[in-house]
This record gives C-alpha cells, sequence and structure tokens, in this order.
C-alpha cells in the first residue's frame, strides 16, 4: 500500500480526522510521512471531516504525479446532493470543490485513483471559511470614544478604539454600513439636536479616511437605519417620525439623495427598532418593538413594497431594546442584538427567520457606553490567488488525453478580490482553449507569460484577452502555444461590493499542428523618403515567405498575407494596411491571396505608394515601418505565430504635423509606502515638423497610477498637472514635479501640484497589496491643447512605451522608458 496507517480505504472506519473550524489546513507527504499517496491495493483514502458551524468548503487536490479524484460526502458517506461535491479533471491537474453553505456536522473527503498501478502522491487542502462574522460597534458620547468588539460568535475575540474622538452627547452613530461600496463598513452618524447628518468613510484599518456631509432633517424624525432597499448597490436611509407614525426612505446615489418613498407607518408605542432581511428573500425587513406589551414584528418587503406582516417572540421587559441585526452564529440567518441600557445587559436571539430558536448572553456593558451598529463581514471563498506568485497551481497539461481539460469554480469582484490568477504549465507544444461562464457580473479573461519571471505582467507577456461588455461569456480559442508555463487572469472589470459574481473557468489543450508561416527576408529600394518630393513616394519591396507543413492537403494550402505600414518593427493587423486595388478603402480586398501553395520559401516583388505628406496618419518626421504580415486574420492555425511578421525601416521627411511625444520618464523613488510623496520627472520631445501650439501656449500632461503598464479607464489619475510650454519642432522640454508655477515668468515646464504623492492604502480601491505598481503619462488628454496634432500624432501621447525598447535620457543619465516607470509600494 502506498500509505501507512494514518488513514485507510473505508468511510465508516477513518482513523484520520479534520476539524473544519481552523481554517485553512494542509496535508501531504513530509519527512518520513508517506501516507498521502494512493497506489496499489489503496484506491480511496478518506478523511473525517467535522464541521462546527454553517461554512463553506474549499477543497483541493494539487501537487499531482497521476490521475486522483476528489470527492465530498455525507456523513452516510454518500456524495452531496444539490452539491458541487466531487471533481474529476483527467491526468495529473488539479482537484477543487468549493461548496454551498454546509450545516454543522460530520462530512466525508475521498481522494481515489481508477488506476492504482503505480503510486500517485497529492497534496489535500481544506479551508473552512464561515458564512460571515458580525462585529459590534459601542460609542460613548461624553468622552467621544468609539470602540468594536470583534466577535467569535457571540465570544469576544479583541477589542479596540475605532476611527478618531468625537466628543459630543450631540453626535450618535445610527448605523454601520459600506456606503461608498469599496469594501469596508463606514459609520451612518446623526445630531439629533441640531439635525445634521453624515458619514465617517473608514478605511480597513479602522481609521478615518474621508467624510461626507448628508442633508439636514429636524427632529423629531429619527434616522434608523442604512440598507439597500432598491438593490441598486447604494446604501438607503430609514426615517421614522414617531409623533405621526410615518415611515419614510431615502433611495440615495452614493451621498446624493436621489428621491424620497413613503413607507407603511405606525403609531406609538411601536417603534422601528432597525432593518434587515429576515426572509432572505434579498430585500430588506423593517423590525418593529412594542415596548408597552413586548410584542415584536417583522413587516416583509419587496424592494419598497410592504407585502405581509409577521409576530416574533415577545420580551415583555420594556427596559430591552432591539439595536441592530447580523449572524452572529454563521448560519446564514439574521440574528437579533438586544441592549439593556439600565442594567447594561446585552445579548443575541439566534433566530431562523422569524423564529427564535435560543437566546446567548454578553458582556455586561454600563452607561454610557451605547451600541451604534454591527460590522458585518462576509465570509471570503477564494481559490486562487489574487497574484501571479498566489495563483492556483492548475498543473500540467501534457496531451496524454484525448479530452486533457479541467474545469475550475470560483468568485471575484469585491475591491480586496479583483484578480484571481492560475497557472499551468504545458508540457508540449498545444493549442490552447480557455473559457469564463457563469458570470453575474462584467469579468474579463486573460492569458499570459511572465517570460522575464519577475512576477508582474510587463510589456508584451499578454498573449490574449477576452474582455466582452456584461455578463458576456469570455473566450480564448486557438491559442498554438510552446512548452512552458503560463498564467490565466481571470479579472474584475468593475470591482465593489455590489458587483461579485461566481465563474467557472475552463482550460483544454490538444497537439499543435506542426504548421508555420514565417516571412524571412524584406528588402525596399528606398531607406529614405522625403514626402514633399512626389517621385520618391513609390517604392518597391521584395520579401520570401517560408511555409512549413509536414503533412500539407492535397493541392496545397491558401492563405492570405497584408502589406502595412506602422510607427515600430512590431507589425499586427491593426497597423495601416496598403490599399493595393486603389479603391480608397483599406480592407480584406487588398490582401494578398496565395493559392495551392506547397512547403517550401517564395519570393515575391511589388510596388507600393506611401501616403501624401499631408496625410493625417504621420506623425511627423522619424523612422516608419514597412512589414509584411501572413495570416492576418489567424485563418491557418500555426505552431508559432509570433514569427509571422518581417519589416524593415524607412526614414520619413517632410511630413507637416506637430508630434509630441516622451523620450524618458522617471520615478525618482524605487519604492515608496502608499500615502507617501514621490517625485516625478522626464522629458516631452516634438518630433514632428510645426510647433505644437501658437508661442505662450501650453499643453497638458496628467499621470495615473496602475496595477500593469496599460493606461486604461480603471487607473487612479494622481493629483497633479504638468503644463509643457509650446514647443517647436524638433525641441524638448525636462520636466521634474518639485517645480511649481511662477506667475509672470516664462516657463518650459511646470506642475499644478508640487506634492505629488501616491494614494492611501483606503484611497484606492485598486490596491492589490504590497508589489509593484506604475505610473503612466497621457500627453494632451483632452486632445484639445494640439489640435493640429492628428490620429497620427496622437496615437503616441499614451501607451507608447510598451511597444519601443528603453532610450537614454541626458536630463535623467540613464536608460529609461519613455512614457512610464515602475515603483514598489509598501504599506499596504
Amino acid at each position: 500500500m502506498a500509505d501507512s496507517n494514518l488513514i485507510d480505504s473505508s468511510a465508516n472506519n477513518t482513523v484520520r480526522n479534520i476539524s473544519a473550524g481552523s481554517g485553512l489546513q494542509i496535508f501531504k507527504n513530509a519527512g518520513t510521512d508517506t501516507s498521502y499517496s494512493l497506489g496499489p491495493g489503496d484506491s480511496d483514502d478518506y478523511y473525517r471531516l467535522q464541521v462546527g458551524r454553517s461554512s463553506t468548503l474549499v477543497l483541493t487536490l494539487t501537487e499531482l504525479n497521476g490521475n486522483a479524484d476528489l470527492t465530498l460526502l455525507d456523513s452516510s458517506g454518500n456524495p452531496l446532493t444539490g452539491q458541487l461535491g466531487s471533481s474529476t479533471n483527467p491526468g495529473g491537474l488539479a482537484e477543487s470543490i468549493i461548496t454551498d453553505v454546509l450545516n454543522d456536522g460530520t462530512y466525508y473527503i475521498r481522494v481515489s485513483a481508477a488506476d492504482t498501478s503505480t503510486t500517485i502522491n497529492y497534496t489535500l487542502g481544506v479551508n473552512s471559511v464561515t458564512t460571515s462574522r458580525s462585529d459590534i460597534i459601542w460609542r460613548n458620547a461624553p468622552v467621544g470614544a468609539n470602540a468594536v468588539w470583534r466577535m467569535n460568535g457571540t465570544q469576544i475575540a479583541s477589542t479596540s478604539l475605532a476611527g478618531p474622538n468625537l466628543s459630543s452627547t450631540e453626535w450618535t452613530i445610527v448605523d454601520v454600513a459600506d456606503f461608498d461600496l469599496d469594501g469596508q463598513d463606514d459609520y451612518i452618524w446623526r445630531n439629533t439636536v441640531q439635525g445634521y447628518n453624515g458619514v465617517w468613510l473608514m478605511d480597513s484599518s479602522g481609521n478615518l479616511r474621508g467624510t461626507v456631509a448628508l442633508t439636514q432633517v429636524g427632529a423629531p424624525w429619527e434616522l434608523v437605519s442604512a440598507a439597500d432597499f432598491n438593490a441598486d448597490g447604494n446604501l438607503d436611509l430609514l426615517w421614522r417620525e414617531p409623533n405621526l407614525g410615518v415611515t419614510g426612505l431615502w433611495l440615495m446615489n452614493g451621498g446624493t439623495l436621489s428621491t424620497t418613498v413613503s413607507l407603511p407607518g405606525i403609531g406609538a408605542p411601536w417603534r422601528l427598532e432597525t432593518a434587515a432581511d429576515m426572509n432572505n428573500d434579498g430585500s430588506v425587513d423593517l423590525i418593529w418593538r412594542n415596548a408597552s406589551t413586548g410584542a415584536n414584528a417583522v413587516w416583509f418587503f419587496n424592494g419598497t413594497t410592504y407585502v405581509s406582516a409577521a409576530s416574533m417572540a415577545a420580551d415583555t421587559n420594556a427596559n430591552w431594546k432591539i439595536e441592530s441585526a447580523g449572524d452572529f452564529n454563521g448560519d446564514g440567518n439574521q440574528d437579533l442584538l438586544w441592549r439593556n441600557s439600565t442594567s447594561g445587559e446585552n445579548r443575541v436571539w439566534f433566530m431562523n427567520g422569524i423564529t427564535k430558536l435560543s437566546e446567548a448572553a454578553l458582556t455586561t456593558v454600563g452607561s454610557p457606553w451605547a451600541i451604534g451598529g454591527v460590522v458585518k463581514t462576509p465570509g471570503t471563498v477564494d481559490l486562487a490567488g489574487n497574484t501571479l506568485g498566489t495563483a492556483f497551481n492548475i498543473g500540467t497539461l501534457d496531451n496524454s488525453t484525448a479530452n486533457d481539460a479541467a474545469t475550475y469554480s470560483d468568485n471575484i469582484g469585491t475591491v480586496s478580490d479583483q484578480n484571481d490568477y492560475y497557472k499551468f504549465t504545458l508540457q508540449n507544444s498545444s493549442t490552447v482553449a480557455l473559457s469564463l461562464a457563469g458570470l453575474q457580473a462584467n469579468a474579463d479573461l486573460w492569458l499570459a507569460r511572465d517570460t522575464n519571471g519577475n512576477g508582474s505582467l510587463d510589456d508584451g507577456e499578454v498573449i490574449a484577452q477576452s474582455n466582452n461588455s456584461g455578463t458576456e461569456n469570455e473566450l480564448i480559442s486557438s491559442q498554438i502555444l510552446s512548452a512552458g508555463t503560463y498564467f490565466i487572469r481571470v479579472r474584475s472589470a468593475a470591482p465593489s461590493a455590489s458587483t461579485v459574481t461566481p465563474y467557472s473557468l475552463a482550460i483544454a489543450a490538444s497537439q499543435a499542428p506542426p504548421i508555420d508561416l514565417a516571412p524571412t527576408n524584406l528588402t525596399a529600394t528606398r531607406s529614405s523618403v522625403d514626402l514633399t518630393q512626389s517621385t520618391q513616394r513609390t517604392l518597391s519591396i521584395t520579401y520570401s515567405v517560408q511555409y512549413s507543413d509536414p503533412n500539407p492537403p492535397v493541392g496545397g494550402r491558401t492563405f492570405n498575407l497584408g502589406v502595412y505600414l506602422s510607427r515600430d518593427a512590431v507589425i499586427t493587423a491593426s497597423d495601416r494596411l496598403f490599399d493595393l486595388n486603389n479603391d480608397g478603402i483599406s480592407d480584406d480586398n487588398d490582401l494578398i491571396t496565395f493559392t495551392n501553395v506547397q512547403p517550401g520559401t517564395f519570393t515575391r516583388t511589388i510596388t507600393l505608394t506611401l501616403p501624401g505628406n499631408s496625410d493625417t496618419w504621420w506623425g511627423g518626421n522619424q523612422t516608419y515601418y514597412i512589414g509584411v504580415l501572413a495570416d492576418p486574420n489567424n485563418n491557418t492555425v500555426e505552431t508559432f505565430e509570433n514569427n509571422n511578421y518581417r519589416a524593415t525601416g524607412i526614414a520619413i521627411t517632410g511630413t507637416v504635423r506637430p508630434d509630441a511625444v516622451s523620450s524618458g520618464f522617471d520615478i525618482v523613488q524605487s519604492s515608496q509606502a502608499a500615502g507617501s510623496p514621490i517625485t516625478l520627472r522626464g522629458t516631452i520631445t516634438n518630433q514632428g515638423t510645426v510647433a505644437t501650439g501658437p508661442a505662450g501656449g501650453r499643453f497638458l500632461v496628467n499621470f495615473y497610477l496602475s496595477t500593469d503598464d496599460v493606461l486604461d479607464g480603471s487607473d487612479y489619475r494622481l493629483l497633479t498637472n504638468a503644463y509643457i510650454s509650446t514647443l517647436a519642432a524638433g525641441a524638448s522640454a525636462n520636466f521634474i514635479s518639485t517645480t511649481a508655477q511662477t506667475p509672470g515668468t516664462p516657463q518650459a515646464s511646470y506642475f499644478t501640484n508640487t506634492d505629488v504623492r501616491l494614494p492611501s492604502a483606503g484611497e484606492w480601491p485598486g490596491w492589490q497589496g504590497n508589489g509593484r505598481y506604475y505610473i503612466l503619462m497621457w500627453i494632451d488628454p483632452t486632445t484639445l491643447d494640439i489640435p493640429s496634432e492628428t490620429s497620427g500624432g496622437k496615437e503616441n501621447n499614451l501607451n507608447y512605451g510598451r511597444t519601443v525598447p528603453q532610450v537614454f535620457n541626458s536630463y535623467i543619465g540613464t536608460n529609461v522608458y519613455r512614457d512610464y516607470d515602475f515603483i514598489d509600494v509598501t504599506g499596504l
């Protein structure tokens, strides 16, 4: 047997016991313990799993050297019903199971193998995630202190002060909820004397990072609770006028009142205590108490529409008040938090909907402490890591089976879980396909390779992307990859507390056909062209293409080739396609079609006409490239796709366009803590043939913080602008962020804010922990400052440095990227 006696092969006699209450546990061979394996005479290993409270289980089977499967069984040894209780990926690919919420009790984990002729080692991971945690916020108004009880069920795990002091008996904490959807609960305040209302925006460390002022409302209105009543992702505010028995709702759009809604009301002695979803239908319900009779009731709602009412257990002691609701025992139901302000006693009623199951006493706390609300922290279920270094290792796809494919399920979308990374290895050159399905919010799919091994995705390392909108499935198909290690990135398109989505990731690999189309040579009859000389605009190119195919089809193969004009030496189908048929349109009709092609090398010559010097595509006098691209529409599946082009440089003069471009950018600090100052410097050059604007004019440059080297809509704009004075043709201007504007004095460059800082840990939801981040430039982002810089010149105003090598910058004194740099950020 491959196992020791620690684990046997029957569910009812399992020796290995696991308690699911201790978080992540790893079981693997180590030292002399080699029991975590299957082999001859040992086809199954069982583990008895004790779940102490309602939890979600994340089970993984990794580091496999053979085909083993993973199954979760109930206490009788039967597969779970209504759950994804098994994972049967082929070969040595990793297995994973993420359950729905399980009740407490006994379960069994089975690790099994159909073929036990050889020893199969494995690593079993068992992670128990409780459904939620409810912590209690307290306020001592006379001394201004606010505090938090971090709870483990009804036991206090720790206590600490929360936020700054606010010493005023007029201000009370009404509720605690995530107001700005950054994943951190905020404090909702009301001044009961003056009618002011506001929000403290809190960061992940419990520190105040900002405030929001709300509309003033005078007495006798009472602000009761904050919750999302209309399911639009924004917190709404619940109001009560006790004298008239009127109940109202503010539907909010962030910090702005969108509209008001009147709700049904009831007069004294009934009191509106709090609001919570008591029947788990996704709508917020109202919880009432009649202290005179001890009666308690729930009004059920569908959005903002009253549906019905129901009574709950009574309590005739008028000193007891329902302060808030939260899931204190992790069973998925809202429990009621009570306080007796006279005696200082506190307690929790454990509920099943409207039915009281039991109660538990909490620590007694005397006056003047008062409960402000309950911080509700949902359990975080996460299979895949959030960085390349913590990527979930799928294993090796070796094409050993006809269906070398696997499926993995997870969730993504919170501010703290914006990216899920998976890692896989190809043993052979393979055609790989990926899909992302089951989305309930927008998420994207990337395929990449960390070529330089620095733990981040740099220039040219993203192989393919699928960025469909909404909940449309994502698909990356027919990617022919060489042997090696690759990464999959599942990326939340708009992370927030309301955009969490489950997903199912599928990966499949098949043997790649050994077909290759490779241009091997390209020459041109001119190496430089003055566009003011019309005779020079016509030139000829000669190119060769090598076609490799061990099994060509009968009659040969048909494929297309395009001839392109490019601003860099990397030719892609997005470059300018020459209008070879002279119909005034560049489209597939201008592709050259070769038919009946047999393996070997062939050579062709073609005559081209360059655009005129006033064509808006030109960006100025510089080196451009003429290139050929085989199979530009990817109609032919090849073993190697990255050798499909060949280019030659042409020095172009005679254009009549400005072209502002960054010729070097640097962050002085190589590392810095979040919220700390940084210094930016660099050079901007007008490589065009006319000035960027009128004498005395200027143009704007913005700077953005990003998780990668691509500037897009998810990045954070730093709170500063640089202005560069009009540049003559060929002129350059250096800039540094410590230079402020001097009114009345001509300046080549200056910054509107010289105190340039990284955002604090709670200021930018895009932070992904300590690590490498990027700052990128955007020249003339409004496109208004250099209007004559048409499409050709503006194309290199951002995301240009990714396509060209580093350059030596004499101002900075070293080789740098043109328009971006990176910095290692700490303190997150």
